[in-house]
């Protein structure tokens, strides 16, 4: 890989809603770089000798060969773009996420700014809603087709629907599904393609992607039977060792995470494994604000249900480094027609499915993270109650972490037991 020293500015699209629900973004504007100021300066340079009278031609020759080269070696600039565990959110919704059809004019706005840039995610996005679960994921990669992705990596959930059913999303999606750790049992071989390689300008980028090896426990494992999740270090050296003599850049597309109990964590991968310019982060919800500096790999993440859309900007130069500067400009932003609409067709097929009534509660049902996965809830009692009237057992357990949101007094849908009870699990 060719010795060239990059400038890596971590921007956030920071997302508020105000009582209004109006959405404010933080917009990318342009950057002015040091490679034009020292451009502007050999210019002023040379006109001040061909003003002076007194320069030689063979001076004002060696300061626009320096020019020419100067600018025959201009940076390139190359906005990334990232959700992560989103979960589903397709729509708007005011305690999840801004929905895909607003995050997708936040994405066009940058399209339209820049020349190079790119559209990527760190997993989770097929399962956690009904809009997803009801199409197994189908209408998540529909949408995801209409906003336009460039790449991604697959989380633990979005094997929840079976490894058969996750192969048959990764062939409708219109972009590269990697990882570079996940094969079969049987023969070795990979699952996904490894690694992905772009081409921006004169820049040549190589993602390779990881998929936590929690997923093993982290879905159900009858989804991922005859399937090894194998030690990220391991496979993260790897690929540095094939991507960095055909590459400019390497980038870690990663739902591997921060948290405390997590094996090896992508700060443990940075700060194992050199090479590694960028990790895009995912599983662990965390929002890096201003990223996270290990070594010399930056690492970012934008939360989760994509109330942020993450953005990491890279500037690549022959001549060194080049200095960037970053204005956040508020603005108000509506959502895509085009994807709305896209949405809605999907929506309004789900309509009749969602809406039939099963039945009425006098009081709220509390599915609340917090609490069902501390202690008994009446949702949770309910469920349980449910499991053993219709198998005749004399105990009934759940997990807390499959009951996944309240349900309000009044009448009950079947819209609204698929939204609490997503995962399809078989008593």
């Amino acid at each position: 890989m060719k010795k060239l020293l990059l400038v890596l500015t971590v921007l956030f699209a920071v997302v508020t809603l105000s009582a209004c629900d109006t959405t404010e973004f933080i917009d990318f504007t342009d950057q002015i770089t040091q490679a034009e100021a020292d451009i502007a300066a050999l210019e002023a340079d040379i006109a001040a000798l061909e003003a002076s009278g007194t320069a030689s031609d063979a001076e004002i020759a060696a300061l626009e060969a320096q020019l020419l080269d100067l600018m025959s070696k201009s940076s390139e600039e190359i906005i990334i773009m990232h959700t992560n565990d989103v979960h589903g959110t397709a729509n708007y919704d005011k305690y999840r996420g801004l929905g895909l059809a607003t995050l997708a004019t936040a994405v066009n706005n940058v399209r339209d700014e820049y020349a190079y840039t790119y559209l990527v995610d760190a997993g989770d996005m097929f399962h956690g809603t009904t809009f997803a679960t009801l199409e197994e994921g189908e209408s998540m990669v529909t949408v995801m087709n209409a906003v336009g992705y460039d790449l991604m990596v697959p989380g633990n959930h979005d094997f929840d629907y079976g490894q058969d059913r996750f192969l048959e999303l990764v062939d409708m999606a219109n972009f590269p599904i990697i990882s570079a750790n996940i094969q079969y049992d049987a023969d070795d071989s990979d699952m996904l393609d490894p690694y992905y390689i772009e081409e921006f300008g004169d820049v040549t980028v190589g993602f390779f992607g990881l998929t936590s090896p929690e997923t093993s426990y982290k879905t159900h494992p009858d989804n991922v039977i005859g399937i090894n999740f194998l030690d990220p270090i391991a496979q993260a050296t790897a690929m540095v060792a094939e991507l960095e003599s055909q590459v400019d850049v390497i980038i870690l597309l990663a739902h591997i995470g921060l948290d405390s109990d997590t094996l090896i964590t992508t700060e443990d991968i940075a700060n194992a494994v050199d090479g590694i310019d960028v990790i895009i982060d995912g599983h662990s919800h965390s929002y890096l604000e201003t990223g996270m500096i290990v070594g010399d790999t930056l690492i970012a993440s934008a939360g989760q249900y994509g109330k942020h859309l993450g953005g990491v900007s890279i500037t690549v130069s022959d001549t060194g480094v080049v200095s960037t500067e970053i204005l956040d400009i508020d603005e108000d932003v509506a959502p895509d027609l085009f994807v709305q609409y896209v949405i809605d067709v999907i929506s309004a097929g789900q309509a009749g499915i969602l809406n039939e009534v099963l039945g009425s509660t006098a009081v709220k049902l509390d599915g609340i993270r917090d609490l069902v996965r501390t202690g008994e809830t009446n949702l949770g009692m309910i469920i349980t109650d449910a499991m053993i009237d219709v198998t005749g057992a004399d105990i009934a357990i759940t997990n807390g972490g499959g009951i996944r949101a309240d349900i309000a007094a009044g009448e009950v849908t079947m819209g609204d037991v698929i939204t609490v009870l997503p995962f399809g699990n078989m008593i």
